[in-house]
């Protein structure tokens, strides 16, 4: 009878498993729901969050407050009242304790924005800024300079000044005299005074456009030389510099100070006053003068008016108004409250005493902003400090310019001005481009003599007899922008920040349900009874493996499908090409994967528990432990690599990649990842998809080896070197050794079944010289005998006796004996001596020669003999039935014979083939 060939054994497997799908529709749905699930579930929370993040005053751009309050003390009386204030600009800063009650939707811009809020602002022209050094509050600036009245210009010469260069401690001190200047526009006289003052008035009202939302602050630095100074921090942006709005709920932030020459402002009377305790702020800043805060106008007027006592008069004739909001008519710049603040040298020995002054308190383990050093009787609770110093190092002079600029980031003095930020700023929120523009200006200003009133010549130009006048180079930062931008909102894609995690998740579902299956069938025997009916290894992979990769290939579609459908980015983002390479790649490494973990278990609930598992121990993992690591460089680079050996890491690299490209993406409003960004150093999707490719492979063949080796319900396993006799086989064919004939010679095999009893059993003695004369010691109990029937009982000793069929007895002789070791029947002594001197098997299909089994120690116990040297013959043709009791090996001689089990010794032919090397070709007969 011919056997059913590959294509028939297909259709049959694929009826089955349509069958088998048939019956499994809840499970179907169950699987199908799993992306439909998690997809709407991300999307949910995307538009709950989205519409959160609306509702933050902070993620949108700021409007202006018509109701800032907050509850303040009454004078003397210790009770607070709730005061109410209308800003004109500036922003209602919470985290000072104000709250914004109501405000005007309808007027909003970078104006009413805090530097949060700015990011969000459409700014198609962006504003100019002048650099700004921060400072501590007035009432924080250090004895015996501060509080209140100056900030010292701390500097030392380095101790390897080298004088020979050209320079020499003269030029230094001239440097830093020349660091901050009085304003440029210094009339000689009351006329000029009267004729620069009214184009000054015309540049401050050009300080903003029409609208007064774009400020032009680059002209307070070129056209008036002014050096401002602020406790504010640094924006991230300059959209918008808070240094410059004064939003009227703090006296001491609001306060935009002009630094001057060293007792300028004393000379003047136009130093920074304290307020009494409880003094309203915006009371105190509408006064000009009063409180030593100023417009721009009123200042440079008072300025003035320190050397021209008759500018005010001058000023009015010529209907130029200064000291009320109208002085320049820009509601925005007359908003602004500036005040004088004098900036005396301070030379120390050495760069080390620098440091000791300017960090005092940082190294006595002093907590944040807490230094203990300039306590003054009066005031002995708020901190002081020093904000900055310069140490100028071996090759200052007219040649060159050499400084270090230091600075405290750690003091409590330096206000934030933005409650977001904290009170701590960052080295990019410190403001020093304001202090590496003072230091180059001051050494330009010395030493090249630019043509800035009162400036001295430059040694070149003194020496050709020029005027200072002549120089019209200046080098100085004029002001900081940024880039124009659109209206913008704050989007977090969760289907990218979560995704990963998720998806890992989804995509990993089918494992354990493809796991349970391949089990399933091994545990039932229904694999091992299909290969009897003979379905050859072969129709049975390429048959599984292509069911496998078709409901994988629907499940991700269905998969891609939902995602891109309710909107999310995650899909819609990045390529549709990438994403289906890294989904099918997973997909045959998986199915592959699930095959080489069937070959590890024997019970189908056991694998299904433990698929699950493995799902979600990974997406956790990946999430907690590998993620970290995605970003590491240098020698943590490899240990990424080595996590990605696991089919799920490798997974969840890809979709991190995914996620962090369309998170940008989203961000930015640009496309997520794309085929050119695959060559990106930074990006490991190429490297999950060759370690998903390698693994598939490599996968495959592991998981076909094991199922050779390793007894799992599915037949016999094979010898771990198994291979090596195909290598052998094919190499003699190769060579011209020709086949290796299918049946075993009878003498050589005996030799081998004697040599197996002989390992498990030591004591089996030696075979006698005639196989067919019995033991005189064995008393034999003759097997019944009917007409075309052969009878072989067989059974179990109990009470210490046993009953053996092809027991070898004391004489060697096989035969069923009875009371212990060494009786045999003489029916059976017959049978094992015509199976030993059986020439041909062709009418003998079924043979047993000395098969024997015995059992591993189970739980400490003794080894357990089921089979003891079996042998037997079947006719072609012959009805043949096996009988004995509950106990006596018939069910495991029968494995042995159909290949369920492997013989510890002796062997089976069926057909001529031997069962421990052809049983796939026994099956196909």
């Amino acid at each position: 009878m011919r056997h059913a060939g590959f294509g028939q054994q297909t259709s049959a497997l694929m009826r089955k498993s349509f069958t088998i799908q048939r019956r499994s529709l809840g499970t179907n749905a169950c699987l199908l729901f799993g992306p439909i699930f998690f997809c709407i579930l991300l999307f949910v929370l995307q538009t709950v969050t989205n519409k959160l993040l609306d509702q933050s005053a902070d993620l949108r751009c700021g409007c202006r407050c018509t109701a800032c309050c907050r509850n303040e003390r009454v004078n003397g009386t210790g009770r607070t009242q709730r005061v109410c204030r209308n800003l004109t600009s500036g922003y209602c800063d919470r985290f000072r304790g104000f709250e914004c009650e109501q405000e005007e939707r309808g007027e909003c811009g970078v104006r009413y924005s805090s530097q949060i809020q700015a990011v969000w602002c459409p700014v198609p022209n962006p504003s100019t800024w002048p650099p700004v050094i921060r400072v501590p509050g007035a009432a924080s600036l250090a004895p015996p300079f501060g509080p209140w009245k100056a900030v010292p210009l701390m500097y030392s010469v380095g101790e390897g000044y080298d004088s020979s260069a050209g320079g020499n401690e003269t030029v230094v001190s001239a440097v830093t005299a020349a660091m901050f200047p009085l304003p440029r526009v210094n009339p000689a006289n009351l006329a000029e005074a009267a004729q620069q003052l009214p184009a000054l008035l015309n540049v401050l009202r050009n300080l903003t456009d029409a609208n007064f939302t774009v400020f032009n602050g680059y002209l307070l630095t070129a056209e008036l030389g002014l050096t401002f100074a602020n406790s504010r921090i640094a924006p991230f942006q300059y959209y918008l510099d808070n240094a410059f709005i004064n939003s009227g709920v703090d006296r001491e932030a609001d306060t935009l100070y002009i630094l001057m020459p060293n007792n300028t402002c004393a000379q003047r009377n136009m130093t920074f006053q304290r307020l009494p305790r409880g003094t309203s702020n915006r009371a105190a800043s509408s006064r000009n003068g009063t409180d030593g805060t100023y417009d721009i106008l009123s200042f440079l007027v008072e300025f003035y008016t320190y050397d021209f006592p008759a500018l005010p008069q001058l000023l009015a004739r010529l209907n130029i108004s200064a000291g009320s909001a109208a002085g320049t008519g820009n509601p925005l710049l007359d908003a602004v409250r500036v005040a004088c603040l004098d900036v005396p040298q301070w030379q120390l020995p050495s760069e080390a005493a620098v440091d000791a002054t300017l960090y005092c308190g940082w190294p006595r383990g002093y907590a944040y902003g807490q230094a203990q050093c300039y306590k003054t009787p009066a005031n002995r609770t708020a901190p002081s400090s020093y904000p900055f110093a310069y140490d100028f190092g071996a090759t200052s002079g007219p040649l060159g310019l050499d400084a270090v600029i230091e600075y405290n980031k750690t003091v409590r003095g330096l206000g934030s001005g933005d409650g977001l930020l904290g009170s701590g700023p960052t080295d990019t929120t410190y403001r020093t481009p304001g202090l590496l523009n003072a230091a180059v200006r001051g050494w330009a200003r010395s030493q090249l003599g630019q043509g800035w009133p009162g400036s001295a010549p430059s040694p070149a130009t003194a020496a050709s007899n020029t005027t200072t006048s002549s120089v019209q180079l200046r080098n100085e930062l004029l002001a900081l922008s940024s880039m124009p931008k659109p209206a913008d909102r704050l989007r977090l894609d969760f289907s990218s920040l979560l995704g990963p995690l998720f998806y890992c998740w989804v995509v990993q579902l089918l494992l354990p349900t493809m796991l349970q299956q391949l089990v399933y069938e091994k545990e039932k025997r229904l694999r091992m009874m299909m290969k009897m009916h003979g379905l050859g290894d072969g129709a049975y992979w390429v048959v599984t493996y292509a069911w496998y990769a078709a409901l994988y290939a629907l499940y991700i579609a269905v998969f891609l499908i939902v995602g891109g459908a309710v909107g999310l980015q995650y899909f819609r983002r990045n390529s549709w090409g990438i994403q289906i390479i890294l989904y099918l790649l997973f997909g045959q490494c998986q199915i592959a994967f699930t095959f080489l973990l069937s070959s590890l278990f024997s019970s189908s609930r056991t694998a299904v528990v433990c698929g699950y598992l493995y799902v979600l121990a990974t997406g956790l993992l990946g999430y907690l432990l590998l993620e970290p690591l995605m970003d590491a460089h240098g020698d943590a680079a490899w240990m990424r690599w080595g996590v990605c050996l696991l089919p799920a890491f490798a997974l969840y690299r890809g979709l991190y990649e995914l996620g962090a490209y369309a998170f940008l993406g989203v961000y930015r409003n640009s496309a997520g990842m794309r085929f050119a960004d695959l060559a990106a150093p930074d990006n490991g999707m190429w490297a999950a998809w060759v370690v998903m490719g390698v693994e598939w492979f490599v996968f495959m063949v592991a998981a076909w080896y094991l199922e050779q080796v390793v007894p799992t319900g599915n037949g016999a396993p094979r010898h771990p070197l198994f291979f090596l006799r195909a290598l052998r086989r094919c190499c003699c064919c190769c060579w011209g050794g020709g086949r290796q004939a299918a049946y075993i010679p009878q003498q050589q095999q005996q030799q081998h079944d004697l040599q197996q009893q002989q390992q498990h059993d030591p004591e089996t003695p030696p075979p006698a010289a005639g196989a067919d004369s019995p033991a005189s010691s064995a008393r034999y109990r003759p097997a019944a005998a009917i007409t075309g029937i052969s009878v072989a009982t067989s059974a179990s000793g109990e009470d210490g006796k046993a009953l053996v069929v092809g027991g070898e007895g004391p004489g060697g002789k096989a035969g069923v004996h009875e009371g212990g070791e060494g009786e045999e029947g003489e029916d059976v002594a017959g049978e094992a001596a015509r199976v030993a001197g059986l020439a041909d098997y062709g009418c003998t299909p079924i043979v047993a020669c000395g098969l024997r089994k015995v059992f591993a120690p189970f739980a400490g116990g003794a080894a357990r003999q089921a089979v003891r040297g079996l042998s037997l013959g079947v006719s072609r043709g012959e009805c043949f039935g096996l009988l004995g009791p509950n106990g006596a090996g018939k069910t495991t001689a029968i494995n042995m014979l159909t290949g369920l089990l492997p013989p510890s010794g002796g062997t089976g032919i069926v057909e001529g083939l031997d069962i421990r090397q052809h049983m796939p070709s026994i099956y196909k007969l």
